[in-house]
């Protein structure tokens, strides 16, 4: 008997709490509003209590799913009229029912109707006592968290700040936590450096330590340099922010050029104090680091200490690869031609792995008196001389299968960089240089390559030549024509410049950001910014894109000024 009286006590809970949510969701006043955004505005001021219990219903409800849809609605089209009836759904309090998401859904919509006026209910909503339970509700507490969060980074409202450096704080949460790092960093008040510093140096979480650094350079506060270019030389549990933090130094603009040459000369307290609790400083690894970012910057004081960078790190008993990879680009896109003659002197080495930045930096200076040079270093005889020279071993070691490998890589590096700096004048004795290879696949992709040199008989130093092989059919002549582009500079050819930012090889990509970095304007903005947007996800341009990402913030700098 007792048992039985329970379960019927129990089925009469059931049963009134039922009459309870039905009451409030019953058909009365909630109704179909298909996609009528001034309809569903309407329904949802006239039943907002009803729908906020509606989440509480099966999914297969009509109640509810009339609700859902009023609310995506009135989000997707922007319906301002329904504002009132949202805030009302948003400060209904979660229910330990699962899969209620009323709070979430209300949040998400207000973000995407864009009005400012809603943020103080975003604020009182934040409800930072949200425990990690797997209580229902605190599930749904948090992700209702999370969801106004960023919000608030959305909405633009400098008073918000406050409000997300505690939610950053306090929430226990990682994914509230992460959005209101990133939303202050939208948010771009001074006032969030600090507590953002703390996070990008002290926090657990290393995922979270790069999203602060990230903030950092959104936030384009000058106050933030010394933390930023200490994280470009921490690592934590493994992990680099070099990545993160040359970019967001780079955003935070020419501002920072002062602190990064006082460091590269050796002179930052904070860098060399972090160095000696792993070891000791590197003051080449310093030197290219912060050459890499001044080199973006196009800020020429650095040429000097990145030339002294890369000397040291070719010395024989100190080679340092990493260090000649990062010195050399930054060389090249400063421009100096004092860097030419450090550069040639190193571009014959063995490895292809250094041999291509070399040689790539040599083609951006644009001086062809390296030409014939690079051309000799596509032969193997070149290779094995050097092989001799350099290791102590016999030609017939060097010439060997054994070696075949690493002289075909460096091969293919000095062929590459050879036709894409190549003028007409050097048509011969590339082609010289191709019918002299015997290896059938190395002769091959000289043979892919000649083809750039040819153009270059064609075109000579006609802009609008070059400007037609933008659309060739061949990847390596579009390549070539982005390069000799960024050489001529003909401001006629800044459309179809531009128009190659999108190639979908990431090479030619590559040499059409360089060439519209050197004299494009802000006219492809819109254009760049939709493109990253767009390819965002996609793998293929995850390396050539950090360059288009920071000739977009460059043309918005030109924009300004």
């Amino acid at each position: 008997m007792h048992v039985q009286a329970a379960r019927a006590s129990v089925r009469h809970g059931f049963l009134l709490a039922g009459g309870l949510v039905a009451g409030l969701v019953g058909c009365g006043g909630v109704s179909d509003c298909k996609e009528d955004g001034a309809l569903c505005a309407e329904m949802l001021n006239k039943n907002a209590e009803k729908c906020a219990f509606s989440y509480q219903l099966r999914q297969s409800e009509d109640q509810r799913q009339h609700c859902e849809n009023a609310v995506k609605v009135v989000g997707n089209q922007k319906i301002k009229a329904a504002i009132p009836g949202l805030v009302a759904i948003l400060k209904t309090p979660e229910s330990s029912t699962p899969d209620d998401k009323h709070r979430l859904e209300a949040a998400k919509a207000l973000g995407r109707i864009g009005d400012p006026s809603v943020v103080d209910a975003l604020l009182e909503a934040l409800d930072l006592t949200v425990g990690t339970s797997s209580d229902p509700k605190d599930k749904a507490g948090n992700r209702s968290n999370e969801e106004i969060c960023q919000t608030l980074g959305m909405l633009g409202e400098k008073k918000a700040v406050p409000k997300l450096v505690e939610a950053m704080q306090k929430s226990r949460d990682d994914y509230v936590v992460l959005k209101a790092v990133r939303s202050l960093g939208q948010l771009k008040d001074p006032g969030a450096v600090a507590p953002l510093s703390k996070v990008a140096l002290e926090h657990n979480n290393k995922f979270m330590r790069k999203n602060a650094v990230q903030a950092l350079g959104e936030l384009g506060e000058l106050s933030a340099t010394d933390v930023l270019v200490r994280m470009m030389f921490i690592e934590y549990q493994g992990v680099s922010f070099y990545k993160e933090a040359s970019f967001a130094l780079y955003q935070l603009g020419p501002g920072v050029a002062d602190k990064l040459l006082e460091t590269m000369s050796g002179n930052n307290k904070e860098v060399n104090a972090d160095f000696e609790k792993t070891g000791g400083v590197k003051e080449s690894a310093i030197k290219a680091k912060c050459g890499f970012v001044l080199g973006d910057l196009r800020d020429k004081r650095a040429v000097d200490p990145l030339i002294e960078a890369f000397k040291g790190a070719t010395q024989p008993d100190k080679l340092d690869p990493v260090v000649i990879a990062f010195s050399a680009a930054p060389l090249g896109a400063l421009g100096d031609a004092k860097a030419v003659p450090v550069l040639k002197a190193e571009m014959g080495t063995l490895d292809a792995s250094l041999r291509d930045p070399i040689m790539r930096a040599l083609n951006q200076l644009g001086d062809r008196s390296v030409v014939p040079d690079m051309i000799t270093a596509m032969t193997k005889d070149s290779f094995v001389a050097k092989c001799v020279k350099d290791t102590g071993s016999s030609k017939e070691d060097c010439g060997s299968d054994e070696t075949a490998a690493a002289l075909h890589a460096a091969q293919q590096a000095a062929a590459d960089n050879a036709s894409n700096l190549a003028g007409a004048e050097h048509l011969e004795a590339f082609k010289k240089a191709v019918d002299a290879e015997q290896a059938p696949k190395v002769k091959a992709y000289f043979e892919a390559r000649l083809k750039r040199v040819q153009a270059a008989g064609e075109c000579k130093l006609d802009a609008a030549c070059w400007a037609k092989k933008l659309d060739d059919a061949e990847p390596v002549v579009r390549e070539k024509a982005a390069w000799e582009l960024s050489r001529i500079k003909d401001a006629s050819t800044i459309d179809r410049l531009a128009k190659a930012l999108t190639d979908t090889k990431p090479e030619a990509r590559s040499a059409a950001i360089m060439a519209y970095w050197a004299y494009g304007d802000e006219r492809a903005i819109p254009a760049i910014e939709k493109q990253l947007e767009d390819e965002s996800s996609s793998a293929d341009f995850v390396r050539v894109n950090e360059d288009l990402k920071r000739m977009l913030v460059h043309l918005k700098r030109l924009k300004k000024s």
